[in-house]
């Protein structure tokens, strides 16, 4: 059992930025406000960024109840990006002055982690770590555990426990305090977080050395929209799966050596070794594989010698990056190449020695993203403000006209929410197939989905294709589009409910036949929608037969999730 599982009614709180998400995963609801101008990034997996002073997280919650000694643990993994004077994980600070009542977790310039506990107008009791615990660059698991019962406090970096500290004073009223912030720097920089945990028990010390263990092994929680042809690729990666006897189709980097071993591949007989030999940053140069202005699909597996993190990279920059877990680790990413270097290495930061092992890689050319699109959300960053332009965050809609922001819908899965009426498009060639979407209709709101569009225009403009409308009498209609709409099919009034999610599923032959389907329990059953006039199934309408973009235009209050395009009929 995990300490997560054995410990689960005591995580009061629980933030897994590696998700895209803000919310509290422990279901208690300590949802933060956002201060400052934190983002989300991409460094070994999906990270929480803080660059300046005051970046974080406010959450206005107490730990304990009132006249308790509240037993705590804090948890945080982190990669810090530069020193710069104190720089916190974790602050609470209550009436004046910097001791009148207080906790956080921090570490200086000199590498030393510290976690200190005052009541009002005492002095800090303070454990810390020896100096270059914490390491610029380097992730690390920073823990401060509060006992009220031994009354001692410890601070323990990376499962390691540090000199507990005696607190004798009788009472320790940490339910007085606040979380305010779960990072914050006091000058500027501090780091890259992927989560943070609150448990209202102190863990032993064997139970920090497990619990980070078990975060040391978890996976980077990346999950990237599906946009790939519906029939795999063939893979183009010469000796991918390591099994040839020589490394012929390798040309070494760096004079890395270059070498087959049999001791612990991921699958088959062997595996790629890069070993450094007197030159930083040894490689594997994988050789002409790939083509200019195409878009390609990479996977496999690396692990690391234990201190020397695997890299991909195409002379522009980093694609991947591993940890240095020596545990295979998996990858996968696209690119589309439209740098001059069609070369890229599997290579390893190391300066004066180790080594990067490959097994199991495959390039795969996606010829037309657009072919399929499947995203629920869970690769989507939540929008840490409004967005009027540009690209919707990281989900590849473009902001035509209109507010928008990206919420949570379960913790991980997300959903664009309409916060201003307008219209978001998407690159999409569909034209025939499957169109799945969610669609929180608001009352007196008119919510339109144009699946095959020729431009970002609304039905008034230029633009030619199809449109799926939920209306404000909450009629379902089918529209075929030339600068206006021509109904195909329509239900009756009061169809949905207002203020509702409502599943719809469009398909269309290749001859040209349209049905719509509508779902109220989750899509676990898909009924035809009954027309009131018109036909559903429609006849056969090839107006259009080619596509360029599908265009949301919904209004303030809407909301979509749960998109499946595919170019067939399942």
């Amino acid at each position: 059992m995990t300490i997560k599982e054995k410990y689960k009614a005591n995580i009061i709180a629980h933030w897994d930025f590696r998700t895209g998400s803000l919310s509290d995963q422990s279901g208690n609801g300590w949802n933060p406000t956002i201060t400052g101008s934190p983002y989300f990034a991409n460094k070994k997996g999906r990270t929480l960024r803080t660059v300046a002073n005051g970046d974080g997280l406010t959450l206005g919650k107490v730990i304990g109840t009132s006249g308790t000694i509240a037993n705590m643990t804090i948890i945080i993994a982190f990669t810090p990006n530069r020193f710069n004077a104190t720089n916190r994980t974790v602050k609470k600070f209550t009436g004046s002055g910097s001791t009148a009542g207080s906790f956080l977790v921090d570490y200086q310039n000199t590498g030393v982690a510290r976690f200190l506990v005052s009541t009002s107008g005492a002095t800090f009791k303070i454990a810390s770590t020896p100096a270059s615990t914490v390491v610029v660059g380097k992730p690390i698991v920073l823990g401060g555990v509060f006992d009220g019962a031994a009354q001692t406090v410890n601070v323990f970096n990376d499962g390691l426990a540090n000199t507990a500290v005696d607190f004798t004073e009788a009472v320790i009223p940490l339910y007085d305090y606040d979380l305010e912030f779960v990072q914050e720097a006091t000058n500027s920089g501090l780091s890259d977080s992927s989560q943070a945990i609150i448990f209202d028990v102190a863990l032993t010390n064997a139970e920090m050395a497990q619990l980070y263990e078990e975060i040391k092994q978890e996976a980077h929680y990346d999950k990237p929209d599906i946009r790939r042809l519906s029939n795999p690729a063939r893979n183009l990666m010469t000796d991918g799966d390591m099994e040839a006897g020589d490394t012929s189709a390798f040309t070494s980097h760096n004079s890395a050596t270059l070498s087959k071993e049999t001791d612990t591949p991921y699958s088959g007989s062997n595996y790629l070794k890069v070993t450094y030999n007197g030159v930083a940053s040894p490689g594997a140069r994988v050789n002409n594989q790939v083509e200019l202005n195409k878009l390609y699909r990479i996977t496999g597996y690396a692990k690391s010698d234990g201190t020397w993190t695997p890299q991909i990279n195409d002379f522009g920059g980093v694609l991947w990056e591993g940890t240095t877990s020596t545990d295979w680790q998996y990858f996968d990413f696209t690119k589309y190449w439209s740098n001059a270097a069609l070369d890229f290495l599997l290579y390893h930061s190391g300066q004066t020695s180790g080594y990067t092992a490959w097994d199991d890689i495959k390039i795969q050319e996606i010829p037309n993203a657009d072919d399929v699109y499947i995203a629920d959300g869970a690769g989507w960053n939540v929008t840490l403000d409004n967005f009027t332009s540009g690209h919707l965050q990281n989900t590849g809609w473009e902001v035509v006209s209109g507010t928008w922001q990206v919420s949570d819908s379960t913790g991980a899965n997300k959903q664009i929410d309409c916060i201003g009426s307008g219209r978001l498009a998407m690159t999409n060639n569909q034209y025939k197939g499957t169109w799945e979407f969610d669609l929180f209709h608001s009352a007196t709101t008119e919510s339109r989905v144009y699946f095959m569009a020729s431009t970002k225009n609304d039905y008034t403009g230029t633009q030619q294709g199809y449109m799926f409308t939920i209306g404000s009498t909450e009629r379902l209609v089918l529209h075929r589009i030339n600068a206006g709409a021509t109904t195909l099919f329509t239900s009756a009034i009061d169809y949905v409910a207002e203020d509702s999610w409502v599943s719809i599923k469009i398909t269309k032959t290749a001859a040209g036949v349209f049905t719509s389907y509508f779902s109220l329990d989750g899509k676990l059953t898909w009924t035809e929608i009954v027309e009131e006039s018109g036909n559903n199934p429609t006849g056969v309408d090839l107006t259009y037969t080619t596509s360029a973009y599908t265009v949301l235009d919904i209004d303030t209050g809407d909301a979509v999730r749960n998109f499946r395009f595919i170019p067939y009929i399942e």
